[in-house]
């Protein structure tokens, strides 16, 4: 009879938890140090954040002011907290407001996320910028829409 993992061995490899303490703006400057691909694709590398999906990558490089093609390893320090800060805040926002609901999900109490009405830039293609007014683009990046703000997230 074999014994269980005392852990999952997928798991082995993840990221930290962007809202626990192991999730530091130091430990994310070593992780990002290492990597020349687009902001984007890389904080959706569960090897180098756990947990973050495309919306939220979104929404954080725009409060962050980050645009989603720069290179990973150019970030200054400030960029790099601004970032690590983003990251909590949007998931915070997030969480406050039930999550994103595209279909039938809902919660035990029946009801539906609603992230996507406060949201910076998600599926907001066009619309004006909440900031500066300018429309909100979009792009494919590593085969993901990448919404962001042109203005505010320059490259």
């Amino acid at each position: 009879m074999q014994h269980p993992e005392p852990e999952i061995s997928g798991l082995r490899g993840m990221g930290p938890e962007p809202l626990e303490d192991a999730f530091t703006p130091a430990g994310l400057a070593q992780a990002l140090a290492k990597r020349t691909a687009p902001l984007k694709s890389t904080l959706l590398d569960q090897r180098v954040v756990a947990g973050l999906g495309n919306i939220y990558v979104d929404e954080s490089l725009f409060v962050a002011r980050l645009h989603p093609q720069r290179r990973a390893n150019t970030l200054t320090g400030q960029e790099t907290i601004a970032l690590h800060g983003a990251i909590r805040q949007v998931l915070g926002d997030g969480l406050a407001h039930g999550g994103t609901t595209f279909s039938s999900f809902a919660n035990l109490g029946g009801d539906k996320g609603n992230y996507l009405a406060a949201a910076w830039v998600f599926r907001r293609t066009g619309q004006p910028c909440r900031v500066c007014q300018t429309p909100i683009a979009r792009i494919r990046l590593g085969g993901r829409s990448t919404h962001f703000c042109p203005n505010c997230q320059p490259l």
